[in-house]
């Protein structure tokens, strides 16, 4: 079994004037097996 989950966000009004990139940190627990994945990844808007 598989999922897949999109978000989408304005993140222009989150950067300042010099800044070229963002950090996305994710931390998701499966409720079923009680594991944790976690998820880091630098986008760039």
């Amino acid at each position: 079994m598989t999922s897949y989950y999109r978000l989408t966000f304005d993140v222009s009004k989150l950067l300042g004037d010099n800044e070229k990139e963002l950090t996305v940190k994710v931390t998701f627990t499966d409720y079923i097996t009680g594991n944790i994945l976690r998820k880091q990844k630098v986008i760039q808007p």
